[in-house]
């Protein structure tokens, strides 16, 4: 099984997620960029783009944003989306 990390995602207005997952894709301006567990810390500016992510179980979701930053550290991963469509 697959070591989990805690996922956050909100905007200004929400907290739209937060729990633990296993698996983190989304694009940043820079292209594509997937996360797992004890990924290297990273900031990084988000393009308009689906979030994707896996939880313990196996359940994928997937989640419409309208830019944000993408912030990544200490087995965690936090987005602030500008706007989350779902």
């Amino acid at each position: 099984m697959a070591t989990p990390f805690h996922l956050t995602i909100a905007t200004a207005e929400r907290q739209v997620v937060d729990q633990d997952v296993v698996f983190l894709t989304t694009t940043t301006v820079m292209g594509q960029l997937g996360i797992l567990a004890h990924h290297i810390s990273l900031i990084a500016q988000l393009r308009d783009s689906s979030v994707a992510y896996r939880d313990q179980d196996g359940t994928e979701y997937s989640l419409d944003i309208t830019g944000g930053i993408l912030d990544v550290g200490d087995n965690r991963a936090c987005i602030l989306a500008d706007q989350v469509i779902d």
